[in-house]
C-alpha cells in the first residue's frame, strides 16, 4: 500500500505540471477549450485518490484495511493516468516534457514523496505563478545594490545564479542572520542567506523565485570541503558547534555522509531549450543550489614544528615585542629563508578554496542526494530569522529601553 500510494502521489504532481506546460503551449490556440475539458475530467477522477491519501493513517491501518487499500489504489491509479496518456498526448509537444518509465524528470524538480501530507505543499511547489513569487520577501529586499547589481546582470537567471554560486563563501551557521543585502556587503553567507540573494536577484530581474526546504545528505567528501576538514569526525563537529541541523549518517564503521536540512532556491525560468541555452525556451521550475559547491583544501604547513619556540633567547635581552609577536617574526624568517611563499602566518594554514567554476547551462540535478522535501515557501519563516536584541538599563538593573530587531537589518 505505502508503495502503491507514493507511486500514485508522483503520478498526481506529473499529471498537474503536464497540464500546466499545455496551458502554456496552448494559449490563444483552438485547442485549449479541449485542455480545460480534459483538465475537469481529470480532476473528477483524482479528486478521489487525493481525498483517500489525505485521510489515510496506515500506522493505524488493520491488515484488512492495508489490503483493501492495496486494491483500490490502483483502481484509483489507472483512469487517471489513462485520461492523461489517452486525450492529452497528441495536443502536447513530446519535447517538452518528457517523463520515461521509472525515471524522475529533472526538468520538474520531482522529490521523494513519504506520506501523503507531502501531496498538498509539493502541488504548491509547482503551482502557477502568483504575485508573493516575484515581490520582495523581508529578508531579500530590493534595495539599491540589489537592484543595481540585477541591472548589471542583464536579466540572465544563468549569470546571475554563477554570480552567487562562484563568487561567495559558503559558511557554517543556522538560519537567516545576514539577509540579501548582508550576503551580497560581506561576499559570504549560508545556505540560506545565499538563497536569499539568489531569489532577491532572481525576482529584481523578472524571475518568479520560491524557497525549497529540504533534507539532504552530503558525501563524505562533501561535508568535509563544506567543513574544510580532513576528518568526516571534525567536519560532523564543525556543523554540530555552527549550530546547523545535521548528523552523521553511520553504517556499521562506514560514514556515509552528513545529513543536513537546507534551504534551495525553487525558480522559473527559461530552460526547455538545452536548459536555458538555446533560443526561446519555454520556462520551467528549476532548483539551484548557491551554497554546496566544489571546494578545494590546500596543504598547510606546519611551521611552528621547525621553529620552536626559544624562551631563552627571547629573555636574553629586553625586546620591544612580545613573546608571541616575537615568534610570529622568527617563523615569518625561517619560511621566507627557506622558500615557503607566505606573507604571513596565515598564508601558511591550511585553506578552503572555492572551486565553482562557471557554468555553461543550468544545473539538471542537485549537487547532494535528496532525501525528503517540505515544500516550497515564498518567504523564509520567522523560527529560520535570528534577531538582535539591545537593552539600556540602569545601574540596578531596570530596563529603560528595550529593542529587538531580525539580524539582516
Amino acid at each position: 500500500a505505502l508503495v502503491l500510494a507514493d507511486t500514485l502521489k508522483r503520478d498526481l504532481v506529473k499529471v498537474d505540471a503536464l497540464l500546466d506546460a499545455q496551458r502554456e503551449l496552448l494559449a490563444g490556440s483552438s485547442l485549449l477549450p479541449r485542455v480545460r475539458k480534459l483538465e475537469k475530467a481529470v480532476s473528477r477522477s483524482l479528486i478521489p485518490a487525493v481525498r483517500l491519501l489525505d485521510g489515510v493513517n496506515l500506522n493505524k491501518m488493520s491488515p484488512a484495511q492495508l489490503k483493501s487499500l492495496a486494491i483500490r489504489l490502483p483502481q484509483l491509479k489507472e483512469p487517471a493516468i489513462a485520461s492523461i496518456s489517452g486525450s492529452a498526448g497528441p495536443a502536447l509537444d513530446a519535447t517538452y516534457i518528457k517523463v520515461s518509465e521509472g525515471a524522475k524528470p529533472e526538468s520538474l524538480a520531482l522529490p521523494v514523496l513519504e506520506d501523503a501530507k507531502s501531496t498538498k505543499s509539493l502541488m504548491r511547489s509547482l503551482s502557477p505563478v502568483n504575485p508573493g513569487d516575484t515581490e520582495a520577501a523581508p529578508e531579500g529586499a530590493f534595495d539599491e545594490e540589489i537592484q543595481s547589481l540585477a541591472t548589471r546582470l542583464g536579466g540572465d537567471p544563468l549569470k546571475i545564479y554563477n554570480f552567487v554560486r562562484s563568487n561567495f563563501e559558503s559558511e557554517l551557521y543556522h538560519g537567516v542572520r545576514k539577509g540579501a543585502s548582508g550576503a551580497l556587503r560581506s561576499m559570504s553567507g549560508n545556505d540560506a542567506d545565499l538563497s536569499a540573494l539568489l531569489v532577491a536577484l532572481l525576482r529584481a530581474s523578472g524571475f518568479p523565485a520560491r524557497y525549497r526546504m529540504v533534507r539532504a545528505r552530503l558525501s563524505p567528501d562533501q561535508a568535509m570541503q563544506m567543513a574544510g576538514a580532513t576528518d568526516i569526525r571534525i567536519a560532523g563537529d564543525a556543523f554540530a558547534s555552527a549550530g546547523m541541523p545535521a548528523y552523521l549518517h553511520w553504517e556499521g564503521t562506514t560514514c556515509k555522509g552528513l545529513v543536513i536540512d537546507q534551504v534551495l532556491v525553487l525558480t522559473r525560468v527559461p530552460y526547455s531549450n538545452y536548459r536555458g541555452a538555446g533560443p526561446e525556451s519555454r520556462p520551467m521550475w528549476i532548483e539551484l543550489d548557491p551554497w554546496l559547491v566544489p571546494h578545494e583544501l590546500t596543504n598547510g604547513s606546519d611551521l611552528a614544528s621547525q621553529v620552536p619556540f626559544d624562551r631563552m633567547s627571547y629573555l636574553s635581552q629586553i625586546r620591544e615585542k612580545g613573546p608571541l609577536d616575537w615568534w610570529q617574526d622568527q617563523i615569518l624568517t625561517w619560511a621566507q629563508a627557506n622558500d615557503r611563499a607566505c606573507e604571513n602566518l596565515d598564508g601558511a594554514m591550511r585553506k578552503r578554496i572555492r572551486r565553482a567554476d562557471e557554468l555553461t547551462v543550468l544545473p539538471a540535478v542537485m549537487p547532494a542526494e535528496r532525501i525528503k522535501s517540505y515544500g516550497a515557501l515564498q518567504a523564509l519563516p520567522e523560527s529560520m530569522i535570528s534577531s538582535l536584541r539591545f537593552e539600556l538599563t540602569t545601574t540596578t538593573g531596570r530596563i529603560l529601553l528595550s529593542h529587538e530587531a531580525p539580524g539582516y537589518e
